[in-house]
């Protein structure tokens, strides 16, 4: 018999790279990990904001150098660019998320509704969940039209609510 030495291709398609969280946190653990390091494995790394997806690209090559993993990583600011042949796709996006993440607190509290913070639960989660839906339910309907076959895996908040809209 001959083996098949060929290794397994995967493309990860990470969403909201740029963010000064997410981005540096997730490519870490992808370049860490030891069964992902046995196959053939291709990160695309996207974002709108191009300044930062470029450090974050630069950040993704010294990590890749630091711990010798093999993974290719690439960039785009078009996530369309980024989604034909993605077997994951990991969202957190947002816009101006410190900045009206506090209105979502304030405006609530300005009429007497006390919570805690807003992003998740409470009354300023309706507005935090509004703006995500615009963002992610464009997102989940062109992973249905270029990686129908692809899981997404959301960190977009509030989650839960991000969830049973794209379900």
């Amino acid at each position: 018999t001959t083996r098949n030495t060929k290794r397994k291709k995967i493309k990860i398609v990470l969403i909201g790279a740029a963010s000064a969280s997410f981005g540096p946190k997730t490519v870490v653990d992808l370049f860490v990990n030891e069964e992902l390091g046995k196959l053939d494995v291709e990160v695309v790394l996207v974002d709108v904001d191009e300044p930062n997806l470029e450090a974050t690209y630069r950040f993704a090559g010294m990590v890749a150098e630091r711990t010798g993993s093999k993974i290719k990583v690439s960039a785009a600011t078009d996530y369309a660019e980024a989604l034909p042949g993605a077997k994951y796709v990991i969202t957190s996006v947002a816009r101006k998320r410190n900045e009206l993440w506090d209105l979502d607190f304030r405006v609530p509290l300005a009429m007497g509704f006390k919570h805690v913070l807003g992003e998740n639960g409470g009354p300023g989660a309706a507005f935090h969940t509004m703006r995500s839906f615009e963002l992610m339910v464009p997102i989940a309907r062109e992973i249905e039209r270029l990686a129908p076959r692809a899981l997404l895996l959301n960190f977009t908040n509030p989650e839960s609510r991000i969830c049973l809209a794209v379900s």
